[in-house]
């Protein structure tokens, strides 16, 4: 199966039907099927709302894109009791020692 790609600058995007349809037969069940995974999710039942609330399939280019959109909070989130953070492309664990520099990184971006 070719996949027809709209390339914009410098990046290219697939779009998520074709794995829509194939993981859950059509876009609708597949957003649905999204919706739980990230209800299953081990994070505060606030921040499931605040995903389910603001995730949304919109079309660009007649492609298909999942958008999450995440409203900051006042505090770090923890995800399945331990902290995270994104540093370049890499999501890393934050170990206990390094708690000292995360939390007022964290702090100081609000």
């Amino acid at each position: 199966m070719e996949i027809e790609v709209v390339l914009r600058v410098l990046f290219k995007i697939t779009g998520i039907r074709h794995e829509a349809i194939r993981l859950r037969g059509e876009l609708d069940n597949f957003f649905k099927w999204l919706i739980q995974k990230v209800q299953s999710q081990p994070i505060d039942q606030a921040v499931k709302d605040n995903i389910g609330r603001n995730i949304k399939i919109v079309n660009y280019h007649d492609k298909d894109i999942v958008v999450f959109c995440m409203k900051a909070g006042k505090s770090p989130v923890m995800y399945d009791n331990r902290y995270y953070q994104r540093i370049s492309s890499n999501v890393e664990e934050v170990k206990p020692a390094g708690y000292l520099e995360f939390f007022p990184q964290v702090y100081m971006s609000f």
